[in-house]
């Protein structure tokens, strides 16, 4: 496993960049010259830019989802938390976000990760 680097469920299909559920992208974060070569996309920890990655290589994946709904009882005076238990809250996009550890994963098995958990690849 490679550390320092992961999946983001961003590839390239032809010569179109798309998200793994096919939807375009509005927003990059290129490292500065490594949009090229290979077909999957992981960010670096680092400094938060992406890079190009071979989709068999293996790293972690990280994915999202909505927070959990509000429900419509009186909220309690200490609001609870609006992520599952391992999940953080991002108050600016309304959105929970984990890591998932995954051994050896590489872009196909990181996919079906997020699918079975009913996540999406950020």
């Amino acid at each position: 496993m490679t550390y320092g680097y992961f999946w983001i469920g961003f590839s390239r299909q032809g010569p179109k960049w798309v998200w793994d559920d096919g939807s375009s992208s509005g927003y990059t974060n290129w490292a500065e010259g490594n949009n090229k070569g290979r077909k999957c996309a992981v960010m670096k920890v680092a400094d938060g830019t992406w890079v190009t990655a071979d989709c068999s290589r293996g790293y972690q994946a990280m994915c999202s989802g909505p927070a959990l709904e509000e429900e419509t009882t009186p909220k309690p005076t200490a609001p609870p938390p609006p992520c599952r238990k391992g999940f953080f809250f991002n108050e600016e996009n309304n959105m929970c976000y984990t890591f998932y550890p995954l051994i050896n994963t590489n872009a196909n098995t990181a996919e079906l990760h997020t699918q079975k958990f009913r996540r999406i690849w950020i």
